[in-house]
């Protein structure tokens, strides 16, 4: 480009614009104003202090080796240079890759692995001037796409400027006050969600371990087996019928009080103690165990004393359902 367009395209640029996405709804407005200055685009003078020469790419690099295999770790032929070694200690990479797509063709070429443009690579020894003069052309394959664009030592990565950067002094600062707690209605509701849900997690480990208690080996319907000196299929037990029955009035309970009235204490509850006249139930009244003299209705109320309070009727909801579920696959020994 002359210099009389590169003039003229400058003067085009200085006023305020408007960049990026969504400029019709103001985002993106920027004042552009033209600075004097005698920097070379592609030539300055970094290294100030004689340690090396730096490279910043301007523009993806896509660097390949001899096989023409990409490189995202390149060494000094990979750049085309020899008898020099890059100083890792002061480089600063970043990769990406992506999959250009064709419009004719209506399809995707190869993926490629690209050093992303701000990248600077840093050489521990200096170049020579024909070096540099080389670099400054590009490197890398592609670069009539518009890869490979280098600044070799470009004065704003100075060693000498970079001081400027220094971290701050933060321990003479005050610590930041204490949060105060704000009484808020959300924040109250999504404590009290949060917490529900932590105890939700601790009901159903409860009812897990207690199923386990129910029909793992040695448990309370293997002991009922022993104590009855019958089969599974023939052992006098609750069913699936009544831990369904079990798991929907735990389902509807509003608490433990209700759940133990509605499991135990009236007419219709289908685990209540039987009276001395009345013919003892087949299944709740079946016992497990002949020394203690315990039945699968004693067992229940265990569960439910053991179950902490507020979380009783989950606790042996989810119990009853994982019974129901278990109970068959145990009575034909699975």
């Amino acid at each position: 480009m002359s210099e009389p367009h590169f003039l003229a395209v400058v003067a085009s640029l200085v006023d305020r614009r408007c960049l990026g996405r969504s400029r019709n709804s103001e985002f993106g407005t920027v004042d552009i104003q033209q600075v004097d200055c005698n920097i070379d685009t592609a030539m300055g003078s970094s290294d100030e202090d004689g340690k090396g020469t730096t490279l910043w790419a301007l523009s993806d690099l896509f660097l390949v080796d001899a096989n023409g295999q990409p490189v995202l770790d390149p060494e000094q032929a990979d750049i085309g240079l020899s008898g020099v070694k890059i100083d890792w200690s002061r480089t600063f990479i970043r990769t990406r890759t992506y999959t250009p797509y064709n419009g004719t063709w209506r399809s995707r070429g190869p993926a490629r692995s690209l050093i992303s443009l701000g990248s600077v690579i840093t050489f521990s020894e200096q170049l020579t001037e024909e070096d540099k003069k080389a670099l400054a052309k590009g490197i890398g394959v592609h670069r009539e796409l518009g890869y490979g664009h280098v600044w070799v030592d470009p004065p704003v990565l100075a060693e000498s400027r970079l001081g400027a950067f220094a971290a701050p002094l933060i321990g003479a600062q005050a610590p930041p006050p204490p949060l105060k707690q704000v009484e808020n209605k959300l924040l109250n509701w999504m404590k009290k969600r949060t917490e529900g849900r932590v105890g939700a997690t601790a009901a159903i480990e409860k009812s897990r371990e207690l199923a386990d208690a129910l029909f793992s080996a040695n448990g309370y319907y293997d002991r009922a087996v022993a104590f009855q000196g019958r089969k599974r299929q023939l052992v006098a037990a609750p069913g699936r019928t009544q831990w369904n029955e079990v798991a929907t009035i735990a389902g509807r309970a509003h608490g433990t009080i209700d759940l133990v009235t509605k499991l135990f204490a009236e007419q219709s509850s289908p685990c209540r103690d039987r009276q001395s006249n009345e013919p003892s139930d087949e299944f709740w009244d079946a016992r497990y165990d002949a020394a203690a003299n315990k039945t699968f209705r004693d067992a229940l109320k265990a569960f439910i004393a053991e179950a902490k309070a507020d979380s009783a009727p989950l606790v042996i909801a989810t119990l009853a359902k994982a019974a129901a579920e278990r109970v068959d696959r145990w009575r034909v020994g699975q």
